[in-house]
C-alpha cells in the first residue's frame, strides 16, 4: 500500500452511530460508487457504506467522534 494513493472518508455506523474513517483508493478519472460492508470499531457489527472505490484500509476512530 505504500505506493497506493487514497482519500480519507468519514463514515457512520448505522447501528450505534459511531463515526470512523476509512481509506478509499483514489484513481484518476471516473469511479462508480459501490457499497461495501465494514465492521464497526465500537459495536463490532457489519454495516454497509457507499464509497467511490474500494476501501484499502480501516476503519479507524474518527477524531472527536
Amino acid at each position: 500500500m505504500a505506493d497506493e494513493r487514497f482519500v480519507v472518508m468519514t463514515v457512520e455506523c448505522h447501528h450505534c452511530n459511531a463515526k470512523q474513517k476509512v481509506h478509499v483508493a483514489a484513481r484518476a478519472g471516473f469511479a462508480q460508487e459501490d457499497s461495501q460492508a465494514i465492521p464497526c470499531i465500537k459495536c463490532k457489527r457489519d454495516f454497509d457504506v457507499t464509497v467511490p472505490d474500494r476501501i484499502v484500509v480501516g476503519p479507524f476512530p474518527a477524531q472527536g467522534g
